[in-house]
């Protein structure tokens, strides 16, 4: 990590190094202990706003909330938090202008 002359922005770095570190051994058993993933695509129904419909391994899941939480800061990415049909939690990630 580089030295930067904003505390916060190191302290940012921090925390998504931090939540990267994590995922790498999460099991997805609980909503805290989530998988991270990208969503295969994203359909906005734009009926709710800031809900959208993601689809993840062929199954479609929605209407799911949309957060601003991508593990690596890219600020064009938004995240869902979604729980499969086996029981596991996933936090996937899309693009903002893969929104359709």
């Amino acid at each position: 990590m580089s030295k930067s002359k904003d505390p916060l922005s190191d302290t940012f770095t921090l925390v998504l190094l931090g939540a990267n570190l994590r995922t790498q051994n999460a099991t997805g058993d609980t909503r805290d202990d989530f998988l991270y993933d990208q969503a295969e695509s994203v359909r906005d129904p734009s009926k709710i706003a800031s809900y959208v419909h993601v689809t993840y391994e062929g199954v479609e899941y929605g209407p799911v909330r949309v957060t601003w939480g991508p593990l690596d800061g890219d600020k064009e990415k938004s995240t869902v938090l979604i729980q499969t049909n086996e029981g596991k939690w996933y936090k996937l990630w899309f693009y903002d202008r893969d929104r359709s």
